[in-house]
């Protein structure tokens, strides 16, 4: 039996092991039991309960914690000669470009997070076998793909922070030092967590009749599950939570899965997108915003993702809009909240493209689904911008890199074609899919 040190029996006789501590208290206590003469970081574990080996129990994000983290977080900068001051005004530690990805390329990864831009991200898939897992590849996602480098570099440096479930279903997370006021580590480890939501008073209190969970993550689950409802419908863990069980008869489209869904209201068309009812003024406003260009064939284009991984190289989608505008089409490209870092980039390098969401601010669902409705043909990485468009009931091609077309593909009433990485490069990298075979596709719809 190995011996309890001096102080760990000082800090044991100040904690009562059979107490629940609030997060008042144990935010003041953290700081009373601290024995060592360096500034501790204080760490907040949160166990789910979840299975992270299945993909929809996979808990991750991001927060940027009021208070940062205390600690000195070191930067690398990839960046183009242009953007070079502006992270060094910002506070990067390391900037530069080809001599980087030289080093990392090398094995160097003496850096704790690395920012960068749109157009070097095609310079960067060579690195994913070395800075894949040591979680340091940028993504959209993250925030460090990102066209304001300034920004994203400030906000790392003030405590920016990602987290994600372990294997054993754990969430491990810095949330300060013991040097922090109680009151700051107390805002910390309370900013932004989901997870406490599962603990608090449901924010909708009415009832309703029926509850449709559609996003089959086992947190909104359980979020959605304290709504009060006579009839609470998902297929999260094989509708472990379900009030019903619905056989998806082997379908293996999710779209078409959440579809079936359908045969407990008896909808008639079960096969088919239902018609999106929209009101009139809206459809009367996006019909003046293209009434300039009525006369041209139009392409909507989402060329961001949730992962970099999942995006065609943002330079393929400018050549494919050059082709556009030399064959009288108009590039319309719809940007999300992710992807709003792209805005800037194309808006430069294609002038006479249009933005329809960035342009009269609004970057709502049913905004995107009713803009799209005046295109004629779509352009999409596996996003759920790709599903929108979709909805909207026009052509569709579709460019898939790792994940699984059959299942994630877009579920349209139109025609459909899937460009799948896995037919050009065994490693499924969705770059390995040629500018030529896509322009190729469009040649067929335009």
């Amino acid at each position: 039996m190995s011996k309890i040190s001096k102080n760990r029996k000082e800090v044991l006789s100040n904690i009562d092991l059979d107490k629940i501590y609030t997060l008042d208290e144990a935010s003041s206590l953290v700081k009373d039991l601290s024995k060592v003469k360096f500034d501790e970081s204080i760490d907040l574990a949160v166990r789910l309960g979840v299975d992270p080996k299945q993909a929809n129990q996979m808990v991750r994000g991001v927060a940027s914690l009021p208070h940062g983290t205390g600690k000195d977080i070191k930067v690398l900068a990839l960046v183009t000669a242009d953007k070079e001051d502006e992270a060094k005004k910002a506070g990067a530690d390391l900037v530069g470009l080809d001599e980087y990805i030289e080093k990392i390329k090398k094995g160097w990864t003496d850096i704790d997070v690395i920012i960068t831009m749109p157009a070097v991200m095609g310079k960067l898939g060579a690195l994913g076998k070395v800075l894949g897992p040591r979680g340091l590849m940028p993504n959209p996602k993250s925030g460090t793909v990102t066209m304001d480098i300034g920004k994203a570099v400030s906000d790392v440096k003030k405590g920016k922070i990602d987290f994600k479930v372990d294997k054993t279903g754990i969430i491990h997370a810095s949330v300060g030092k013991v040097s922090f006021t109680a009151d700051k580590i107390k805002d910390n480890a309370n900013y932004g967590s989901k997870v406490l939501e599962l603990f608090s008073k449901p924010k909708i209190t009415e009832k309703y009749d029926i509850v449709f969970d559609t996003q089959k993550r086992l947190l909104t689950t359980l979020i959605l599950k304290k709504i009060k409802t006579d009839l609470f419908i998902s297929s999260t863990s094989n509708f472990l939570f379900s009030s019903i069980r619905i056989s998806f008869n082997k379908e293996k489209n999710l779209a078409k899965q959440l579809f079936s869904l359908s045969n407990i209201f008896n909808f008639s068309q079960q096969n088919k997108i239902p018609n999106l009812p929209v009101k009139t003024n809206q459809y009367k406003f996006a019909k003046k915003f293209y009434e300039k260009y009525l006369n041209k064939k139009k392409v909507a284009i989402c060329p961001g993702a949730s992962v970099s991984w999942k995006c065609w190289p943002i330079k393929n989608y400018i050549e494919v809009s050059n082709y556009l505008l030399k064959n009288n089409c108009l590039p319309v490209f719809f940007l999300g909240p992710k992807e709003i870092n792209y805005y800037k980039y194309l808006q430069k390098e294609l002038p006479n493209a249009l933005f329809p969401l960035q342009q009269i601010k609004d970057l709502s669902p049913i905004s995107t689904i009713i803009f799209a409705k005046f295109c004629n043909l779509g352009i999409s990485n596996d996003t759920g911008c790709g599903h929108l468009l979709a909805t909207a009931d026009i052509p569709m091609i579709s460019l898939f890199g790792p994940t699984n077309a059959q299942k994630f593909k877009p579920f349209t009433n139109s025609k459909n074609i899937v460009l799948n990485a896995s037919k050009y490069d065994n490693d499924n990298k969705i770059e390995a899919i040629p500018l030529e075979d896509v322009i190729k596709e469009i040649k067929e719809f335009i």
